[in-house]
């Protein structure tokens, strides 16, 4: 996965971990942390963006696009509150769906 600015707050070793568990190939399991990747990238994407309007949007997604990881956390922390804890809460709750969806999936 492409390394993304909020990378360093963003870890999904334990759904590889719980994924371990499952009779998987190691594409499918692959697959699988590629679509948890997905997820994760748009909740984050969506919790920034909803902060945001017009220009600060637009400014935002440039950023993103080019890479310039460094210039998207001086934007987004110039025009948001508390985005980091918000990040972090909102990847902590799809991880904690994921990671539940695993373990169902064990125990059938």
């Amino acid at each position: 996965m492409k390394k993304q600015f909020y990378s360093h707050l963003v870890s999904i070793k334990i759904l590889s971990i719980e994924l371990d568990g499952l009779n998987l190939s190691s594409k499918e399991k692959e697959e699988l942390l590629e679509l948890a990747h997905k997820n994760i990238h748009e909740e984050v994407m969506d919790t920034i963006a909803s902060d945001l309007e017009g220009e600060d949007k637009k400014r935002f997604l440039e950023l993103v696009e080019a890479g310039e990881h460094e210039k998207v956390w001086m934007h987004i922390n110039e025009k948001t509150k508390n985005i980091e804890a918000r990040i972090k809460q909102a990847v902590d709750q799809i991880r904690k769906e994921l990671t539940e969806d695993i373990k169902k999936l064990k125990t059938s």
